[in-house]
C-alpha cells in the first residue's frame, strides 16, 4: 500500500509544528522534516514529542535543491542529533558517504538522486545503486521540460517490483508535476 510523506520546510520550530499538524489532518502517513532552515540549537526531542506521525528527516544542500549552508560536518551532526532523538527515517543523497550511528533505530533509510537538468539515462541502474548503498527505498527526482518527456520515469515505476526494490520516482518541472 502506498503511503504519503508530507515534506515540510520551515525556518522555525513553531511553523514546522503548525505545518506538521496541517499535514496530519490532511491525511499524511509520514512527515518529512527538511532541516535546511531550522535555527541552530533547535531541540529535536521537543519537536518530536509534539507530533504523532513517524518522522523522516532530510537536510538538502544547494547542490540538491535545498537551502542548507553549513559545512558537511555540521550537516552530519545535525542529522545525527535527529536520529538520536528518535526519528524513524532518514533521507540521504546519493553522493553522501556518511551513515548515522545507531542506524538500527531507523525504519526507513532512503537514498535520493536529484537531477535538475534533465532525465538521466538508465534510471533502473540508479535505483539499483541507491538500494545497494543500504537504502530500503530509492528516491529518484529528475527534471522533465514537458509531461511528454516523463516516459522514462513512468517506465521505471511500471517495471519496478516494489516488494523487492521499493522506489519513489517523479519528474520535476512545471508540466511534469503529475508524476
Amino acid at each position: 500500500m502506498a503511503e504519503v510523506i508530507a515534506s515540510i520546510l520551515a525556518d522555525n520550530p513553531a511553523e514546522l509544528l503548525r505545518r506538521a499538524r496541517w499535514a496530519a489532518m490532511a491525511g499524511a502517513d509520514w512527515l518529512e522534516f527538511r532541516l535546511d532552515l531550522l535555527p541552530s540549537g533547535t531541540d529535536p526531542r521537543a519537536i518530536l514529542a509534539e507530533v504523532h506521525l513517524p518522522v523522516l528527516v532530510a537536510c538538502r544542500t544547494k547542490r540538491d535543491g535545498g537551502k542548507y549552508e553549513g559545512s558537511p560536518s555540521e550537516r552530519r551532526t545535525l542529522l545525527q542529533q535527529w536520529v538520536d532523538a528518535g526519528v524513524k527515517g532518514l533521507d540521504l543523497e546519493d553522493w553522501e558517504t556518511w551513515t548515522p550511528e545507531n542506524r538500527g533505530t531507523l525504519e526507513l533509510m532512503m537514498r535520493s538522486h536529484h537531477n535538475f537538468q534533465g532525465i538521466d539515462d538508465n534510471l533502473p541502474a540508479i535505483r539499483d545503486r541507491l538500494l545497494a548503498m543500504g537504502a530500503n527505498i530509492a528516491k529518484i527526482a529528475v527534471t522533465a521540460p514537458d509531461f511528454a518527456d516523463t516516459g522514462p520515469v513512468l517506465d521505471l515505476l511500471g517495471s519496478t517490483d516494489q516488494a523487492t526494490a521499493p522506489t519513489v520516482a517523479f519528474a520535476m518541472g512545471e508540466s511534469a508535476w503529475p508524476t
